[in-house]
């Protein structure tokens, strides 16, 4: 097993919490393009509906 002091706990700890908003920015990011995208995808296929 390994032991770290704790500077490095301190590291790992910062460096994770960055990470996970890292994430949530991106899937954030994510979200958005697709609730940006439905009223597109809805439009296209109210279109072709009405080409029946």
């Amino acid at each position: 097993m390994v032991e770290n002091n704790r500077e490095e706990i301190d590291q790992i700890e910062q460096k994770a919490k960055e990470e996970d908003n890292n994430a949530k920015n991106a899937s954030e990011i994510v979200n958005h393009s697709i609730s940006n995208m439905n009223p597109q995808r809805q439009y296209n296929q109210d279109n072709s509906q009405n080409k029946r």
